[in-house]
């Protein structure tokens, strides 16, 4: 399966984790992701 992480960094091949977490609090998405269930 494609994580989150991978989703947000799609294109992005070069993205660092930071660049991944600010472009999901730059989204509002940051809070979300979270809060849901790591399984």
């Amino acid at each position: 399966g494609t994580t989150i992480y991978e989703n947000i960094r799609y294109g992005q091949v070069h993205a660092t984790k930071d660049d991944i977490e600010q472009a999901a609090k730059q989204a509002n998405a940051h809070d979300f992701i979270m809060n849901l269930p790591q399984v």
